[in-house]
């Protein structure tokens, strides 16, 4: 399988899987896929794509689980999205993000993150 498209369908699952498994928590209908589009794929890679990984990654100074989807720009902006919703904003992940938006304290985020993680086997 070419690399990008791994990337892509990776990003594909992962996503659609966090927002089933979160409609299933809270008992709700989970949303319905659209339908493919017709034509092929965009297959717009990152430039300067390096090879450190499974996959190529953009050439950026990132933690690696922020960088996994960065050959294919369109899926890491989408997770950069989910990531906003569910969790915290990019920008504010090395920082204070104690809002009016968060209900939980940061040491409170970051338990339920790592437990998180370790139910769902992450290893990274």
């Amino acid at each position: 399988m070419d690399p990008l498209a791994y990337v892509e369908l990776v990003g594909l699952v992962a996503q659609s899987n966090c927002v089933d498994r979160f409609a299933d928590a809270l008992e709700l209908p989970r949303i319905e896929l659209d339908e493919p589009a017709d034509g092929p794929p965009g297959r717009e890679g990152a430039p300067a794509a390096v090879k450190y990984h499974w996959v190529p990654t953009a050439d950026i100074k990132m933690p690696n689980v922020i960088k996994a989807l960065s050959a294919v720009p369109a899926e890491n902006e989408a997770l950069f999205i989910l990531s906003d919703a569910q969790y915290v904003p990019m920008e504010r992940v090395r920082g204070d993000v104690v809002s009016d938006r968060n209900s939980l304290t940061r040491p409170q985020i970051e338990v339920l993150a790592a437990r998180t993680s370790k139910l769902n086997e992450c290893f990274y």
